[in-house]
């Protein structure tokens, strides 16, 4: 068992063997893909002439930068509800490719590795495409996973998808439910257990980041970044500000800018 600092795309090319944590052990096999988040303990036992295909990134480097990833259910699914119930159930990945899907991944990691070996003019770019289009079609095969064992975590994932779409407009808990096709009481219990905080703590959240974006990138007032986060009330943004990063959004903008 071992675990690293940064984020590592897994994707099963050959052979079996057992991916274990500390909790729990299930099994590989060939077009299983799964995702070890930076500090997840982790390792391989009983493999049999294993063959994996391992990307090795820094999340905030190559997330942040695509924000269109984060309207894709199947992209919190995997990497981030995925891990987390990995940890504490007896889960196997459910996400497995199939051939033709599995031959699409290998050629989109074959060309980004062939770009980060020759290091031509613009590589950077070039693997930065890459590693987004391969990170966009896995997502886009898990968000049409449809089985019963997984059916809540997809909901939550579909709801967050949802958040990160229309975070901005007025959104009130009865909206987020039907939006998560759950009732409000296993929508609470589930996001929850996967995110640590209700669901309209997460929009506030949310709003906050893009807040602290257009802070730091415009010139807009406190008022109008409140109103363009979708805050109602600057007051009541502000006060919310304070409390999360410990400064009120002028004091960003100054310290920060």
């Amino acid at each position: 068992l071992h675990s690293h600092d940064f984020g590592e795309l897994v994707v099963i090319e050959e052979g079996v063997g057992i991916h274990a944590t500390e909790t729990v052990e299930y099994p590989l096999a060939i077009g299983d893909v799964f995702y070890v988040t930076p500090g997840d303990i982790h390792g391989f036992t009983n493999v049999h002439s294993l063959k994996m295909r391992n990307l090795i990134f820094d999340p905030e480097a190559f997330f942040a930068p695509s924000p269109e990833l984060r309207e894709l259910p199947g992209f919190h699914a995997l990497f981030h509800i995925e891990p987390l119930v990995r940890q504490g159930d007896a889960f196997q990945s459910k996400l497995h490719l199939a051939p033709r899907e599995l031959h699409r991944v290998y050629e989109l990691i074959q060309s980004l590795s062939n770009e980060y070996e020759e290091q031509k003019p613009c590589f950077r770019a070039m693997v930065r495409s890459y590693f987004t289009l391969l990170v966009a079609y896995i997502s886009r095969i898990y968000t049409r996973v449809e089985n019963p064992i997984s059916h809540k975590m997809m909901n939550v994932s579909r709801l967050v998808s949802y958040i990160e779409s229309n975070y901005a407009a007025p959104l009130t808990l009865q909206d987020l439910v039907n939006a998560a096709c759950m009732s409000r009481s296993s929508l609470m219990r589930a996001f929850r257990q996967y995110y640590g905080l209700t669901p309209m703590d997460y929009v506030i959240k949310r709003r906050l980041k893009h807040s602290e974006e257009l802070l730091l990138t415009t010139d807009y007032s406190v008022t109008e970044i409140a109103y363009n986060s979708g805050f109602s009330d600057s007051n009541y943004f502000s006060r919310q500000f304070r409390r999360t990063i410990g400064m009120s959004p002028r004091e960003y903008r100054l310290r920060v800018r």
